[in-house]
């Protein structure tokens, strides 16, 4: 079967293809949206073969003229996918009938020249089914310096969901001569989403390269996008990545994108999360990772998981590692649970280690039944004359209102030394007493244990 044919094999089936997905319940209309992703790939598919034996006669004319065909020579050649070769690296990711056409002219002395070629693909690439069709132009100059310009559209159907997405894309790149580096850009302008119950636009994306014999570095950032989802009003919060090397050393960046739904069930928050590193000499400087947390509000409950994160300071070995939590809170008309802020860290040396924590308490209310949980904290410490910890605790209590009960933990704490000259240590507890119908009880008694 050759490209043209193919192509036109999947335009025949692509109507059962929309009226599956059903984005309007018109089925004309549908049928137009679910054969139009075939078109960016099919039409090239269509056109190259009708317009290359035209730029073959003009080629041939040229390559009868003496002495200038062979200072510059030209030459254009139209390739075609067969059962063997389904894939070329023009669309990287993509499977299925493809044409190309690449015309090329040389430059005098082999000094260069510039390539073109058109291409289409119809078949399955990144995400259902679909095509893609681009142009390609390099211009090559001496020295293994070139420029480049890269065009192409895309558009993919995922046949589960039934969302069809268009995608321009627009790349830019040079290099340098002698091995000496180079440049590239590569511009999304804007996405469209759509089908059932869905239209989402993306907004700008860009990624930036630069290569140098002394390091390079890449940064992308996407703006986004906004849109309609299932009856919700969807917002994707900008996201951003970077990294950087140098001889010395190098370092990255990295936001990852959140996410807004509004609708009426309720708001839906997802905050972005954050990634960070530098490192000099391969050793650790500082690196980190930070959670941004959930919110949900409807009308039945309230859930918000607070931010969390790890920052760590220095190379292994003489370190300083801090995490931290905000904790969380959950109110339903049944139940009320909230876990404060915690936080730990740890340092370590050539000469020991030591660290800390602290979690200040939580609270739960379900049922009847209602429980807080106090602070507690501990130190240690870690020599080579020896090591100790330290640990407290501020008790609990609970309330059952189903019972008419309640009981009492409370606080306690310990210490504990280990040195060349034995283990030694303290544990004290104020005890815990608890009251019910039959009256108040002691159920356990202060304690202090010296050993």
């Amino acid at each position: 079967m050759t490209a043209v044919a193919a192509a036109a094999a999947m335009t025949v089936a692509a109507p059962a293809v929309a009226n599956a997905s059903a984005p309007t319940g018109n089925p004309q209309v549908d049928a137009l949206l679910g054969a139009a992703p075939l078109l960016p790939g099919g039409i090239p598919i269509a056109v190259i073969p009708q317009v290359a034996p035209q730029i073959n006669q003009g080629v041939a004319a040229w390559n009868q003229i003496p002495v200038i065909s062979g200072l510059i020579p030209v030459s254009n050649t139209v390739a075609t996918s067969t059962i063997l070769t389904p894939t070329t690296p023009l669309a990287p990711g993509w499977i299925g009938a493809w044409t190309s056409d690449t015309f090329k002219v040389g430059a005098p002395l082999g000094l260069g020249g510039l390539t073109n070629t058109t291409y289409g693909l119809v078949g399955l690439g990144p995400g259902g089914l679909g095509s893609i069709g681009g142009n390609n132009t390099a211009i090559s100059g001496p020295l293994g310096s070139g420029l480049n310009l890269n065009t192409s559209l895309a558009a993919v159907t995922n046949p589960l969901t039934g969302l069809t997405t268009w995608t321009p894309t627009l790349g830019l790149g040079a290099t340098a001569p002698l091995g000496l580096g180079g440049a590239s850009a590569t511009i999304v302008p804007v996405t469209v989403t759509y089908g059932p119950n869905t239209f989402i636009v993306g907004l700008p994306a860009v990624n930036l390269g630069l290569t140098t014999p002394l390091g390079g570095g890449t940064v992308g950032l996407n703006l986004g996008s906004i849109g309609f989802q299932n009856g919700q009003l969807v917002l994707v919060t900008p996201s951003l990545t970077g990294a950087i090397t140098t001889p010395l050393g190098g370092g990255n960046l990295g936001v990852t994108p959140g996410t807004i739904k509004v609708g009426t069930g309720g708001l839906d928050v997802t905050a972005p999360d954050v990634t960070f590193g530098t490192t000099v000499l391969g050793q650790n400087v500082v690196s980190g990772t930070i959670d941004g947390g959930t919110a949900t509000v409807s009308p039945t409950k309230v859930e918000v998981d607070g931010p969390s994160g790890t920052v760590t300071a220095g190379p292994a070995g003489a370190q300083v590692k801090v995490t931290g939590d905000a904790g969380d809170l959950k109110v339903t008309p049944t139940e009320v649970k909230a876990t404060g802020p915690s936080a730990s860290t740890q340092v370590t040396t050539p000469v020991g280690s030591g660290g800390a924590h602290v979690e200040t308490g939580s609270v739960n209310v379900s049922n009847g039944v209602g429980t807080v949980t106090g602070p507690t904290g501990g130190a240690n410490v870690n020599t080579p004359a020896g090591s100790g910890q330290v640990e407290a605790s501020g008790g609990q209590a609970t309330v059952n209102t189903n019972t008419g009960s309640a009981s009492v933990t409370g606080p306690s704490g310990s210490v504990e030394t280990q040195t060349a000259a034995g283990n030694h240590g303290v544990d004290a507890d104020t005890g815990a007493a608890s009251v019910d119908s039959n009256g108040p009880h002691v159920t356990d008694t202060p304690s202090v244990d010296v050993h």
